[in-house]
């Protein structure tokens, strides 16, 4: 789907629901480590302030891709929000937020296609990797979750403290 600046500026914007843009083999020609990709479903407008033209838009689609550890292909249900800046004067590109105009319109297949590549999540597990995460351990190291790892942490600061090694002496002392 594009619109032509002119469309654009004459209507101060336009509103978009419910399309739906298939890129699947753009998007695997991109990135080859996609497996597959459903249609994706969007919503949203294209409008101009003025000075700006402003590109706001939710993409849901469900993305296949190989799992991380494994290579098994793990599908992954996804949503996400684009908000682009677009400005054809010299000026306001210096702004790193604001994309230049390098046509006499905006597409918003090439937004949602970019912005997908970047939301490609580097961690991807299939359930049964998911479940096993909490017993993957080798002879001298094991897999923890975050809350795991700082209660080993506190552990092994109480552990190394110098002064941990004087309760047990009270203790023995109060028991004689």
């Amino acid at each position: 789907m594009r619109w032509k600046i002119d469309e654009i500026r004459k209507l101060k914007g336009i509103d978009f629901e419910n399309e739906v843009l298939d890129l699947k083999s753009e998007l695997m020609n991109r990135n080859p480590e996609i497996l597959d990709i459903t249609s994706i479903k969007v919503n949203g407008s294209v409008k101009f302030d003025g000075k700006f033209y402003d590109l706001f838009a939710q993409a849901s689609y469900e993305i296949t891709l190989p799992s991380s550890r494994s290579l098994e292909p793990v599908k992954i249900k996804q949503s996400l929000d684009i908000f682009e800046t677009y400005s054809d004067s010299e000026e306001d590109l210096k702004n790193e937020e604001v994309f230049p105009l390098e046509s006499d319109e905006i597409s918003l297949d090439e937004a949602v296609a970019d912005n997908i590549l970047l939301e490609i999540p580097l961690r991807r597990l299939t359930v049964e990797e998911e479940d096993s995460v909490k017993s993957v351990q080798g002879n001298s190291w094991k897999v923890m979750s975050e809350e795991e790892y700082k209660k080993y942490q506190e552990e092994k600061k109480r552990e190394s403290s110098p002064f941990a090694g004087l309760g047990e002496i009270f203790n023995k002392s109060l028991d004689e």
